[in-house]
């Protein structure tokens, strides 16, 4: 298995039109944009720490036909640094925050979270149900996310950078700090403790096609997320997305 070349396929989807067009030209996006951009991504980022722990569970459960010791390590790590030291210091707690501050210094606006698009509702279900599958399949999907974490956040930030000036030095910390906790390395380090780890057990080419299965169902859902918002984005009148 070539883990360079399956990280550039995931890197590729996290390059995508909307998110580079918001990292050079955030000043551009509108209110009703931004709200379309944050409100689909909260429900991926939302359910990290479920599908973590669906995938731990089957990690335990599989742990005796395997040497999964490191990984289950590798999983708990990484559902530690996802739930923080409590509620208010959770990753999703913390995205919501930044989020909010970002709208109310920018736009002068309460974002509204509400339903995702179809594209989103399906990767969130379709991520869910990739998470419960074999033990190969599960740790595709992991890698696949992992790897698509880290680009995903650098270009969100660049962003968001671009407005910094609009804001007080606590407005603004509140706003970077989801984003600086993920990119010290932590997401980088999440990626790579499975790199690390994995590979010993996909030695044959049904656990490598298995692998794939999640590996690519993620990204294909993605790209379709993605793809989503940017259409949404296009063409959206400036209506709200979430009237009352």
């Amino acid at each position: 298995m070539d883990y360079a070349f399956l990280k550039n396929r995931a890197i590729s989807v996290a390059h995508n039109d909307i998110l580079k067009s918001w990292a050079d030209h955030s000043e551009n996006f509108s209110f009703d944009d931004y709200s379309i951009i944050m409100n689909n991504l909260r429900h991926w980022l939302a359910p990290t720490v479920k599908r973590l722990e669906t995938g731990l569970e089957i990690l335990k459960e599989t742990g005796d036909d395997y040497a999964l010791d490191e990984i289950i390590h590798a999983f708990e790590h990484n559902i530690e640094d996802e739930k923080g030291d409590g509620k208010e210091s959770s990753h999703a707690y913390l995205f919501n925050k930044s989020t909010q501050t970002y709208s109310n210094a920018v736009y002068s606006k309460d974002i509204k979270f509400c339903k995702g698009l179809p594209t989103t509702m399906l990767l969130k279900k379709s991520s869910e149900d990739l998470f419960k599958g074999d033990l190969f399949v599960m740790l595709g999907a992991a890698l696949a996310q992992e790897i698509h974490a880290l680009p995903q956040l650098e270009l969100l930030l660049k962003g968001l950078e671009k407005n910094k000036s609009k804001f007080s030095k606590s407005e603004w910390d509140n706003v970077e700090y989801f984003y600086e906790i993920h990119l010290d390395g932590t997401e980088a380090r999440h990626a790579e403790d499975l790199n690390q780890t994995i590979w010993e057990l996909i030695d044959d080419e049904n656990k490598n096609s298995r692998f794939l299965e999640g590996f690519d169902g993620i990204l294909s859902h993605l790209d379709k997320f993605w793809n989503g918002i940017t259409e949404e984005v296009k063409f959206n009148e400036n209506t709200s997305l979430c009237a009352n």
